[in-house]
């Protein structure tokens, strides 16, 4: 139940754009929202004990708002009970 902060930071691409992904232990994938530019940091608050995979997307702002024209991170993390 205690929140994790995530960062992001895309290089060469200039005002960058940001949506994060993250996939539940139960594997339901939620998002943050719309791209936007205050996105780079995100606070995740795990529901549940397991292993949570969390993708952030980062585009141009005159991109086209998918996976398509984004470049994205993962990572993988396990909250214990």
């Amino acid at each position: 139940g205690q929140p994790i902060d995530l960062t992001a930071a895309a290089t060469n691409i200039e005002s960058p754009q940001y949506q994060w992904w993250w996939e539940s232990p139960e594997g339901q994938w939620s998002f943050s929202g719309p791209y936007t530019a205050s996105a780079s940091s995100f606070q995740l608050t795990p529901s549940i004990p397991g292993t949570y995979t969390v993708v952030v997307y980062a585009k141009d702002p005159a991109a086209e708002p998918s996976a398509t024209f984004s470049v994205h991170t993962q990572t993988v993390f396990t909250v214990n009970p």
